[in-house]
């Protein structure tokens, strides 16, 4: 079995959540409070790997109901919006990880999938 790249944190607010890492690193890298991704360089994760990781987790988090996505590092929203679709709807398929209603969370943005 492979390993799902998971990033450096997960929120408190994310406890319940389905971790998804779809960059690495944050693009800006200069905020004075954040040193979380210094010397790490921004990129975004190909969309095939982050698709097998989601394929993944359906096998090691099996039978876990999330309550929502949260999609890692930061910038996880700086992504081309068809991969960020595929994305979610990837996600969607895998509702026996998920509730009925399912949750994506971009930082404070939210999208439900229905």
């Amino acid at each position: 079995m492979t390993d799902i790249e998971l990033g450096p944190i997960r929120p408190p607010s994310e406890s319940q959540s389905l971790l998804i890492r779809v960059t690495r690193g944050c693009h800006w890298n200069k905020c004075f409070f954040c040193g979380l991704y210094k010397g790490m360089k921004y990129s975004v994760r190909p969309t095939d790997d982050i698709l097998e990781d989601i394929k993944i987790s359906v096998e090691v988090y099996d039978g876990i109901n999330f309550t929502s996505c949260f999609l890692q590092d930061a910038d996880a929203i700086n992504i081309p919006t068809e991969d960020l679709l595929l994305i979610g709807y990837a996600c969607f398929c895998c509702r026996s990880l998920t509730k009925s209603v399912y949750m994506m969370r971009f930082g404070a943005f939210f999208i439900s999938i229905l």
